[in-house]
């Protein structure tokens, strides 16, 4: 999932450099799920979401919305 974040995120932070002012919204309804008995950090989303906002050089921490199909709307 952190692959095809990063992918889908790419167009647009190629475009920006994030400030000190600005966070990373993570709104989803699911993490990696398959990996819940294994032990995988991408299972949790906050930890998807450190990692996400980390590699596009975020400096705050990232905020989560995750509140099944409402996610994007909340998010918005």
């Amino acid at each position: 999932l952190l692959s095809l974040l990063i992918e889908a995120g790419k167009p647009i932070m190629d475009r920006f450099a994030p400030s000190d002012r600005d966070l990373l919204l993570l709104s989803t309804t699911k993490g990696e799920i398959q990996h819940l008995d294994q032990g995988v950090e991408q299972v949790y989303l906050y930890k998807l979401a450190d990692q996400l906002a980390s590699y596009f050089g975020f400096q705050n921490s990232p905020l989560v919305i995750s509140n099944a199909c409402v996610s994007g709307i909340q998010a918005l």
